[in-house]
């Protein structure tokens, strides 16, 4: 329906802004039907939003520990503190032109599911307006539905709107759109109804098309057949409360002429080629019983090794080599190959060709040489902070700063390559390299006075080499250590948080621990990037150390003063853990990102 796509309307200002605000604000449910929406719109749509059983749904959200802690965060208590009087009067309205009040639009009218969709428009928004767009919602009450049309055009008759009623048949039956005239200077809105669902658009086509779709006909493919938007939202959270899916091709050319444009930086102009270059983009978001935001972008930039044949290294999964006490975790896994092919394919291929596009010798030997460096080349690295092991008693008696909290942190690298013939160059002339480094760095310190000096020893089997006489971490005397065990490279704040690390056993590690397997995305098996935040026990270090963000500890805390810092810091609240999780590989970018909140005891 391409012609649709040419249109340009916009919604008429005093009551359907304010209607779509409502719509995608309660954006609170789960999928709870498998039939989409999205059989009922062309598949050249450029993003498409749907939300379905928001009744049954919202209610489950709200007897979780999430919704209490947002409904007394801070922000949103000043948010409607300050426009608590307008969010009224946009009630009032919508309940004085629909007869339906607030919870009865929720729950009946939108409360089944219902659909956004828009259509990108070069020229609209050369005007600086919206492009076409049309709202599909089912009602859970026909006649409810039935009523609320007649008291709005009622409503819009008396404030003096022009309402011209146009009989369409199809299919042996005669429907009706009504044409909602504003004013002369603003765009017309349609609007109709087919049984329990309400159609409303900025172009009489698009309600046309819809209703063509419901009642079976196939005027043109539909979104739901698009095999894009079936791969897509197959990837996504079945017990999503929202679905969202971008059709780049649909944005080719506002994006084209968003790229021409000499104003736009280099680096926005590649991110906006890169993602025209993209299949389709979806998210997904689910509320209860915890939050989890996720979305994949199906992308060629991101491309397989380049080495053909070659076997991949068995590693461990990458939160076995996190500890299970890590206050903070992260890890992540490159692979360099994939990561060169995907910004330098073009120029490689120009290289090994040497035709028709010139190419200078310095970049074909700068290709030549990534392409010979980056093969098979993939590391691991991970980073952990957790609370210091000490048995010198509190933290007030062990040297560590008023204030400070005692903790330890670990970095490892794995050196090997993700060939599993290769062997682990890098790792045999790391250590060396580093212990050489430091030996420099050291003596250019002691020149200043200082007694620094590095000493070896070993703990429980594991080679350890320390930083002794400057104190920059939570004991004295001591400021990092490092060992090197095989291909991977451990580096921490002290003996105990090094050894530990090297000899952590996925038993031990946070791969093993319920909370973070209940957050763990089973849709992003084999990710590639993790971060994990313990936000409950850092609370709670931070609350017992005497810092200025000891009001991150009790739930009976007094409540800070407003400003950046203490707006970070409630927002920290809102969530006793977080976890975020990401796959890069030949298919593109999967991410997601978990809250999870206990009630407090």
């Amino acid at each position: 329906m391409k012609r649709v796509a040419t249109a340009s309307r916009t919604f008429p200002r005093p009551w359907l802004p304010g209607f779509f605000a409502v719509v995608l604000a309660c954006s609170a449910c789960r999928a709870g039907d498998v039939h989409s929406l999205a059989a009922l719109v062309p598949d050249d749509v450029g993003l498409c939003v749907e939300v379905r059983n928001l009744a049954g749904q919202f209610d489950e959200y709200q007897t979780g520990e999430l919704y209490r802690r947002v409904s007394q965060f801070p922000a949103l208590e000043r948010f409607l503190a300050k426009n608590g009087a307008k969010v009224s009067k946009l009630a009032d309205e919508i309940h004085r032109q629909t007869g339906l009040s607030t919870e009865e639009i929720l729950r009946k009218l939108l409360g089944k599911r219902f659909l956004l969709a828009f259509w990108p428009d070069s020229a609209a928004f050369a005007k600086g307006q919206p492009g076409p767009a049309i709202l599909i919602f089912e009602s859970t009450d026909g006649d409810l539905l039935g009523r609320a049309v007649e008291r709005l055009l009622d409503a819009e008759r008396a404030a003096g709107w022009r309402v011209v009623p146009r009989q369409w048949r199809h299919g042996g039956a005669t429907h009706v759109i009504y044409r909602i005239e504003p004013g002369p200077k603003d765009p017309p809105v349609f609007l109709a109804t087919s049984g329990a669902m309400g159609i409303i658009a900025t172009d009489e086509r698009a309600i046309a098309t819809a209703i063509a779709f419901h009642k079976g006909a196939r005027p043109t493919r539909a979104l739901a057949d698009l095999p894009a938007y079936a791969s897509g939202v197959g990837r996504l959270n079945p017990d999503a409360v929202l679905q969202m899916f971008v059709n780049p091709r649909a944005w080719k050319e506002l994006l084209d002429a968003c790229a021409k444009d000499g104003q736009v930086p280099a680096v926005q102009r590649s991110l906006l080629e890169a993602f025209q270059k993209s299949e389709y983009l979806v998210a997904s978001l689910q509320l209860a019983p915890k939050f989890v935001l996720e979305g994949f972008l199906r992308t060629d930039l991101v491309v397989a090794s380049p080495v053909a044949g070659g076997s991949l290294a068995p590693r461990e999964e990458l939160a076995e080599r996190l500890p299970a006490a890590a206050i903070v975790a992260l890890a992540g896994r490159i692979d360099l190959a994939s990561l060169v092919g995907g910004f330098f394919r073009e120029r490689a291929a120009k290289a090994a060709s040497g035709a028709n596009a010139p190419i200078a010798a310095r970049d074909r030997l700068d290709v030549t040489a990534l392409t010979a460096l980056t093969s098979g080349r993939g590391y691991d690295a991970v980073a952990a902070l957790a609370e210091r092991k000490s048995t010198a008693g509190p933290a007030d008696k062990t040297g560590t700063a008023k204030g400070a909290v005692p903790l330890d942190w670990a970095i490892g690298v794995d050196t090997s390559s993700i060939l599993a013939e290769d062997r682990p160059l890098v790792a045999q002339g790391l250590d060396p390299l580093v212990r050489a480094g430091l030996t420099a760095a050291i003596v250019a310190f002691n020149r200043q006075g200082h007694n620094v000096r590095i000493e070896s020893s070993e703990q429980q089997g594991v080679p350890l080499a320390s930083v002794e006489g400057v104190s920059v971490a939570a004991e004295p005397g001591e400021t990092a250590a490092s060992t090197s065990l095989g291909p991977f490279y451990w580096a921490g704040s002290s003996r105990d948080a090094v050894r530990d690390a090297a000899r952590l056993e996925a038993s031990e590690s946070l791969a093993s621990v319920t909370h973070f397997q209940a957050m763990a995305n089973p849709r992003l098996r084999g990710r590639t990037h993790l971060a994990y935040f313990q936000l409950g026990t850092l609370r709670e270090l931070l609350a017992a150390a005497d810092a200025p963000t000891s009001q991150l500890g009790a739930a009976d805390a007094p409540r800070p003063t407003a400003g950046r810092d203490n707006d970070l810091v409630e927002i920290l609240k809102l969530a006793d853990r977080l976890l975020f999780e990401a796959r890069v590989d030949h298919e593109g970018i999967a991410v997601s990102t978990t809250l999870a909140a206990e009630p407090r005891r």
